[in-house]
């Protein structure tokens, strides 16, 4: 016997699949995760986008362009992480009546 089927053997004894009790993965399953973390990851997005917009009406100095400019990137990104919020629980609740 070689190196490798020794270890292929007692790997094969030590790891037996049906005593690890791994839940099977449903596909419902898979597209909640997949959508909360693509949801997730937009609702961080536009916090972050919320911020720096934020730093940018602080920074603007009283300039009305640098203002309006800032104050409409709050409003989009509002926007977007209310419709990301939304399609969240949306979502949540199709998938769980699959």
């Amino acid at each position: 016997m070689n190196k490798t089927t020794v270890i292929k053997s007692f790997f094969a004894q030590v790891i037996d699949p049906n005593t690890l009790n791994i839940p099977k993965a449903t596909n419902s399953s898979v597209i909640q995760t997949v959508l909360q973390f693509t949801f997730g990851l937009g609702a961080a997005l536009s916090f972050l986008i919320i911020v720096f917009a934020g730093f940018q009406f602080v920074s603007s100095a009283g300039d009305s362009n640098k203002v309006k400019k800032a104050r409409q990137t709050i409003l989009y990104a509002s926007i977007g992480l209310a419709v990301t919020l939304s399609a969240t629980i949306i979502v949540s609740f199709a998938v769980g009546k699959l």
